[in-house]
């Protein structure tokens, strides 16, 4: 009887993994297809110089301007961070950002509505590039290098220089229309433009991601690490979408730095207005300029170095789509640039239209004051003590110095009367 030989076949079966999920490449069906915004998957590594500049010359100025304060000399010593030398700040009194006087500020070119009725326009220009103090200039700067990266390498350097250079001179025409005796510096508003042409991008592309969601259905399963991903439901396809809370999470960025860089805006010598004038500037900017990003199928042969072991690549395509939408956009932000310019240079002060618009710019604290009437004082002399006694409510103080200068005299006389 003849053996029957039997062969053991052995198969190994290796376990399913749930699919690795990467920000860095997505796979997309064949075709083109729409790219949500703020995929830094299809985000270009390209230099962030603009930028970087635009900081840098912030920071110069303040130096120059806590330079030209010269605490230490022109304040007797009484100053905050002594150790600091010439750089040293104001008291936390007179200037609770740690930064100069407010004479310091009106010497390098803030806004005020006394400049603006001398005809000194070039405070226009002076205004966007100073901050009230070293608490503003971080909170700007770090705000300032969050958002515009991450703008500059979506929508390159050009783009986002012209819409922060725009911005920020809009919102001094905006915030002269407010101008009242302080001075006041508006640094804020470039800022604000920023995030202003982050929303209107965000706007833009927020129904391309939301027709995905209608046209797949999404589910949501834990991942290895304990994390929620989002998987899109199609019967064929079966590839990974954009998370669930990308959007949203982009619109809690914006509303976060919004949020706290307008409410440091209500502390003395610093401008809300411009933030809002940059704000609506930026949007409309933004609707006007910026791109739609898109993805389009690139052949396995062509795909980057990086683009290995995958089946398809995505590739950005800059496209300005809606140009009816753009061209009403643009005509809006010349109309409001314009109409500000005009209303500026024929002095028109809104304040006299708007009793509560004060609220906006300035809280009320029992360290200073909302009330921008002019402080007057009374000054008594003797041979080593200056008395300033101010006349609006009585209040008096009493200085172991006689050598002031009558710019730093006004400012002790506006802290005695606040």
């Amino acid at each position: 009887m003849a053996e029957t030989t039997k062969s053991d076949t052995h198969v190994d079966i290796k376990p399913a993994h749930p699919p690795r999920v990467s920000f860095d490449f997505i796979e997309y069906p064949i075709g083109e297809h729409k790219a949500p915004f703020f995929r830094s998957g299809f985000r270009q590594r390209r230099d962030t110089w603009i930028i970087s500049l635009f900081a840098i010359l912030h920071i110069v100025a303040f130096i120059w301007t806590m330079a030209i304060n010269n605490c230490v000399e022109k304040s007797h010593g009484d100053c905050a961070v002594k150790v600091l030398g010439r750089l040293s700040f104001q008291p936390l009194s007179e200037n609770p950002l740690l930064g100069p006087s407010a004479s310091t500020l009106d010497i390098m070119g803030a806004l005020q509505r006394k400049s603006l009725i001398e005809h000194l326009n070039w405070r226009l220009f002076t205004f966007p590039c100073l901050h009230a103090g070293f608490v503003h200039l971080l909170v700007n700067l770090v705000s300032v290098m969050f958002v515009g990266i991450l703008l500059e390498q979506e929508f390159r350097s050009l783009r986002i220089g012209m819409i922060y250079v725009l911005s920020g001179f809009a919102g001094s025409l905006f915030a002269a229309l407010f101008a009242q005796g302080s001075p006041q510096v508006g640094a804020s508003g470039a800022l604000f433009g920023l995030l202003g042409a982050m929303l209107s991008g965000l706007i833009w592309n927020w129904k391309l991601y939301t027709d995905k969601v209608n046209q797949h259905s999404i589910s949501v399963f834990p991942s290895v690490d304990g994390k929620f991903l989002c998987y899109s439901r199609d019967p064929v396809t079966r590839v990974l979408k954009p998370p669930c809370w990308l959007q949203l999470a982009a619109l809690a960025f914006i509303c976060f730095i919004f949020v706290v860089n307008f409410v440091l805006g209500m502390l003395p010598f610093i401008d809300n207005f411009a933030s809002i004038g940059g704000f609506m500037s930026g949007m409309l900017l933004g609707f006007a300029v910026l791109y739609t990003p898109r993805t389009t199928q690139v052949a396995h042969n062509k795909a980057g170095l990086f683009d290995y072991g995958i089946k398809s690549s995505a590739r950005l395509k800059q496209k300005l789509d809606k140009p009816i939408h753009r061209i009403v956009a643009l005509l809006v932000f010349v109309l409001m640039f314009s109409g500000c310019l005009v209303a500026v240079l024929r002095g028109i002060n809104l304040n006299h239209y708007c009793s509560w618009c004060r609220s906006v710019d300035c809280v009320l604290s029992n360290r200073w004051s909302c009330n921008e009437a002019t402080s007057f004082c009374q000054t008594i002399v003797s041979e080593s003590q200056m008395t300033l006694t101010c006349v609006a409510n009585g209040n008096f103080r009493v200085f172991p110095f006689t050598n002031v200068s009558p710019a730093r005299t006004g400012d002790l006389c506006s802290l005695i009367c606040s």
